[in-house]
């Protein structure tokens, strides 16, 4: 056994096991994955009670921030978090009758108003926020906070933040309309908002030039959905005894097309099959929580691959 484990743990970095869990029945690999992804719901779940508990128990507010959290993705993630906090989503529902005043909200306390009034819709989007920090106290983030050299220009926090702006202004009863989410192109619809004519051709304030997307594209749907929609309605659904909407929150990442990052394509290039958001987020938790960290006597693949070599080597 032990040869067996050192083996595991030295093919761990190289997605070894994927060649074992190719080349398994389908229904045994789907029953391994389903697993793995309900073990990241539970730890995704986790993650959402946390952000509700700092967010009062209020689930609105708390959904509202783990949006915020996803369209940041990993190097900006804090600082939309941050400005969630800062500008919340009571403000936004006080002020969402004027589209202008929720750019304002939101790109003011970003700090990316700070030294932009060289055209009348930045100066008038600073004088509202001056009068809305006033009205609601906010303390703005400092520009510097935000990470940019390096990042795509459709995920720069000035793009993304204008279309969340949008989402949160032209959608009421925002909780309602995700947890009444069923398919991906329930998700594409709630998220098919166009952000306001200034921002068609400025990727930042005052920097007109090439066109700049007008709404959140389906990639990024797709990853709110997983990041954030599947989680909310999960953990509310644990919360509130309403199993139903679990199922539902699993059933969405069955209808959500696999992510495709470099841990992904990896697992498929061992020859696993990688059907849907399902084995995506399977295969993450696989190779963030056991393989990266050498847990191989814990996993169930593991378990699985130690007891077929050492039943082979019993019969030598």
């Amino acid at each position: 056994m032990r040869d067996a484990v050192a083996s595991l743990r030295t093919g761990a970095g190289r997605y070894e096991c994927g060649i074992w869990l190719g080349d398994l029945p389908a229904a045994k690999r789907i029953s391994f994955l389903d697993r793995l992804v309900v073990e990241r719901l539970d730890r995704k779940c986790r993650d959402v009670l946390n952000v509700l508990e700092r967010c009062g128990g209020d689930w609105a507010q708390a959904l509202y921030t783990m949006l915020f959290r996803a369209m940041g993705g990993n190097r900006n993630r804090e600082s939309y978090i941050d400005l969630a906090s800062r500008a919340t989503y009571q403000m936004v529902l006080r002020e969402r009758g004027d589209i202008e005043l929720v750019e304002a909200l939101l790109l003011g306390t970003a700090g990316m108003l700070e030294g932009c009034y060289f055209d009348d819709y930045i100066a008038r989007l600073h004088d509202h926020y001056l009068y809305l920090a006033r009205k609601y106290g906010i303390v703005p983030m400092r520009a510097g906070e935000w990470a940019r050299a390096g990042i795509r220009a459709q995920n720069r926090p000035v793009t993304r933040i204008v279309q969340l702006a949008s989402f949160v202004a032209r959608n009421d009863f925002i909780f309602d309309r995700v947890a009444g989410c069923r398919t991906r192109e329930d998700v594409h619809a709630l998220f098919d908002t166009e952000v306001s004519g200034y921002w068609a051709t400025h990727y930042v304030p005052d920097g007109s030039g090439e066109r700049c997307p007008r709404r959140i594209g389906a990639e990024k749907a797709d990853l709110l959905a997983i990041n954030a929609v599947v989680p909310v309605m999960f953990a509310y659904g644990q919360t509130t005894g309403k199993g139903a909407l679990k199922d539902a929150a699993f059933d969405l990442l069955g209808d959500i097309p696999a992510e495709n990052n470099a841990i992904v394509r990896s697992w498929s290039g061992m020859g696993v099959p990688v059907r849907s958001a399902l084995d995506s987020q399977a295969l993450l938790q696989l190779r963030n929580e056991y393989c990266t960290r050498g847990r191989c006597t814990d996993c169930k693949v593991g378990k699985s691959i130690i007891k077929v070599r050492d039943k082979a080597f019993s019969f030598r």
